[in-house]
């Protein structure tokens, strides 16, 4: 068994979020942090125990995150993905707008 030796800048606190949080793929997320993770997906927002940090997901452990101020916490993937499904479902369940189809182009 390989052990995996990890290294973490000092400003960076890596812990588990354990509380609700909320979810919004379309928040701003630039208000939340100056700086993020190198190799990351931005998701949206999270926001828990009164603030708002930037939704990420590490390219090179899969890992979900939030970022606040350079701060990062370990988020629960599994609600992570159940609140985005939820949030495109209820998305593609809305109304649609309706338009001819000249509008089109060909």
């Amino acid at each position: 068994m390989r052990r995996l030796h990890l290294r973490f800048p000092e400003n960076a606190l890596y812990r588990p979020m354990r509380h609700p949080f909320t979810v919004d793929p379309k928040g701003d997320w630039k208000h939340c942090t100056a700086t993020l993770p190198k190799d990351c997906a931005i998701l949206g927002t999270v926001a828990s125990n009164g603030s708002t940090g930037a939704l990420v997901k590490l390219h090179g452990n899969g890992n979900y995150c939030k970022v606040e101020n350079g701060r990062v916490s370990i988020v629960n993937a599994l609600k992570v993905r159940q609140a985005l499904s939820a949030y495109h479902e209820r998305e593609i369940s809305g109304e649609l707008e309706m338009v001819p189809v000249e509008e089109f182009p060909d």
